[in-house]
């Protein structure tokens, strides 16, 4: 058994060596398709956040990612994280702004900042017209 449990402590040691530990690379997580002018209660879409490395551009395929909204009364966020990317929809709920922030966690390290993140987000009920006569 003591033979076997070296040769056991061998092989893990090999298979160790053998995957690169890489370190965390995200340094921001990107919002994308929020609604940049204001939309009406009831709109619904899709949009993305993206966590990405120091050039900017590369995803950090390890990163999972959360998105949530500052006050759900008025604009709500769902989706789910997977490989760096998040995928979600969002609902205008109510007039009012809300900030949309997302945040990405790789090992230690938790970003919660990047391009258009975080990102304000207004609904507003469009003004009915008004015939003067």
């Amino acid at each position: 058994l003591e033979r076997i449990a070296d040769a056991l402590e061998c092989i893990c040691q090999y298979l160790h060596d053998l995957i690169p530990n890489q370190p965390p690379t995200i340094s921001g997580v990107t919002l994308m398709a929020l609604p940049t002018a204001p939309v009406a209660p009831g709109a619904t879409g899709d949009f993305t956040a993206t966590a990405v490395g120091p050039d900017g551009v590369t995803v950090d395929a390890n990163a999972t990612l959360d998105v949530v909204s500052s006050d759900v009364t008025i604009f709500t966020v769902s989706g789910s994280s997977s490989a760096g990317v998040f995928t979600g929809t969002f609902t205008a709920v109510a007039d009012g702004t809300a900030t949309v922030t997302a945040t990405g966690t790789d090992g230690a390290l938790v970003v919660a900042a990047g391009t258009d993140n975080p990102a304000t987000v207004t609904v507003a009920t469009p003004l009915a017209a008004v015939n003067i006569a």
